[in-house]
């Protein structure tokens, strides 16, 4: 296995997730974080006429909690929070199936460019805890 690693260079976080409690709690609370962040907004913004743009605006709540608990911290988050948003902000509402295809094509946008900000904006882990 370490022979595949070697060859195939993925990135350090894929490998080098935290494992300690410290960590996990730390990741737990940025989930937290996130899903309530996810959880408020769509409670105070569900009616506004720009319901359709906000899981756009939400990429600001990923680069913070990527930069404050970590990148998968932040990836979790960002999956909450889509089926936050796909649950109770877009008709039909209580169902994870979005109607709206502009809603539709924005929870698209959000996950893929939540993905890219996670990682643009995650903390580096350090290499003392690498083990080979």
């Amino acid at each position: 296995m370490k022979a595949i690693r070697q060859r195939l260079r993925f990135s350090g976080t894929f490998y080098h997730l935290p494992c300690s409690r410290a960590a996990f709690k730390s990741g737990l609370t940025g989930f937290v974080v996130g899903t309530g962040a996810a959880a408020l907004i769509t409670a105070l913004l569900r009616n506004s006429a720009a319901a359709d743009s906000v899981p756009l605006l939400f990429l600001m709540v990923v680069a913070a909690v990527a930069h404050r608990f970590g990148t998968p911290a932040s990836i979790f988050s960002l999956l909450g929070a889509a089926l936050v948003f796909a649950t109770y902000m877009f008709p039909p509402l209580g169902h994870v199936s979005v109607g709206d295809s502009a809603a539709r094509s924005n929870m698209v946008m959000m996950l893929l460019f939540g993905v890219a900000v996670a990682y643009f904006y995650g903390r580096e882990q350090d290499d003392s805890d690498e083990k080979d």
